[in-house]
């Protein structure tokens, strides 16, 4: 069964294309939200194998109930498997209170690999693959105490420690110290308690296509593109499709320089005369995330910043009484070429635009659309 890896969440959950074989059964129901959708089920057990590593008896949310899970099940993606901590996990959170806070049933499967293979590093991988505008997926790399061979040199990159290092709800964040935009600083501040000034908090997320930002920052961004529009309506940037922007984020002293295929994403849509036109438009977003669900950092660097890095979380060590410590950390290293990024980016999209439509320019296609409802 395929699923998605989330580093932005805890659970496991699958909604089965057929019957599982499990390997316990409770009556506990649990509930998940994600900035898109949400699943309920309950919490059951089965034998769980990713690659040559088998946990018996994991516990996971066997979904009943769904809605907006953008389009997994139409891909043949049947669940996700959460990268986060254990006391993030609605799962674990739900069987403690059932069965005793010293409980371990509910464990993570990454906590639980790692529990079970004592001897290797507690530490996981990622490199989101890159594609152009007209490919649809392409594979990328996920390991598990070991490093891809060819990006081996990431033990040398600094550690971003885990910050804020405790919470109640623990996620993948990390300090970022600077945001560049064609050369000018943007003025980073945070809502978050403790961050130094300067900095903000950002949540390092696999689950986000298209990242959500401060508002400001995302004007800074996409208001720095020549010919760029901003559609009120809608609330969003529309750029011309071969225009873009020099983004780098630093983090932890490093700049990481974001491919121009990563700032905007291509798209048609139907004109009231009924032709159709392309056009091109933000892919970082105002981060408009309900705050009492989603608090405690000020951004989330989704896939549009993960691709262009290889990315190695660690967990620290593990103690049976509060699970990982405080020391968890994070390496980051860059993995787009920055004095060839540009010319990549004209190559492709001039490609995929032979595919499409004609292309209208931003001021133009608004003047097109008039005052037709619409979804960008």
């Amino acid at each position: 069964m395929i699923v998605v890896i989330d580093s932005g969440s805890s659970d496991l959950w699958v909604y089965p294309p057929s019957k599982l074989q499990l390997t316990n059964r409770t009556s506990i129901h649990g509930n998940l939200s994600y900035g898109e959708g949400s699943v309920q089920g309950s919490i059951d057990f089965a034998e769980l194998k990713i690659g040559s590593y088998t946990i018996p008896s994991q516990a996971f949310i066997n979904v009943q109930n769904y809605t907006e899970e953008g389009g997994l099940f139409e891909q043949g993606i049947y669940g996700i498997l959460g990268l986060a901590f254990d006391n993030s996990s609605t799962a674990d959170i739900l069987l403690k209170q059932a069965y005793g806070v010293n409980n371990t049933l509910g464990l993570t499967p990454l906590s639980n690999i790692f529990q079970q293979n004592g001897s290797i590093p507690n530490f996981i991988s990622i490199q989101l693959g890159r594609a152009d505008d007209l490919a649809s997926t392409l594979e990328g790399e996920f390991t598990i105490s070991e490093y891809i061979p060819r990006f081996s040199n990431i033990s040398n990159a600094p550690k971003l420690p885990r910050f804020p290092p405790t919470s109640n709800f623990e996620r993948w964040t990390v300090l970022v110290d600077g945001v560049t935009v064609h050369g000018k600083s943007y003025p980073l501040n945070s809502t978050v308690a403790g961050t130094p000034k300067g900095s903000s908090v950002a949540v390092l997320d696999t689950g986000y296509t298209l990242p959500p930002l401060p508002r400001p920052l995302v004007d800074f961004i996409y208001g720095n593109i020549s010919g760029a529009v901003y559609d009120k309506e809608e609330d969003v940037w529309i750029v011309p499709c071969l225009n873009t922007t020099d983004l780098e984020f630093t983090l932890g002293g490093d700049a990481f320089v974001i491919h121009p295929l990563d700032i905007t994403n291509l798209t048609t849509i139907e004109l009231p005369n009924g032709s159709s036109v392309t056009f091109c438009f933000n892919t970082y977003q105002p981060f408009t995330l309900d705050s009492k669900g989603f608090s405690g950092f000020d951004m989330i660097l989704g896939d549009a910043f993960l691709r262009n890095v290889y990315a190695l979380f660690d967990y620290g060590e593990y103690n049976n009484t509060d699970g990982f410590s405080d020391q968890s950390y994070v390496r980051l290293l860059s993995t787009t070429n920055g004095s060839t990024a540009y010319s990549d980016f004209v190559s492709s999209r001039n490609q995929t635009l032979q595919h499409y439509p004609p292309e209208l320019p931003p001021s133009e296609l608004l003047k097109a659309l008039g005052d037709k409802k619409r979804s960008l």
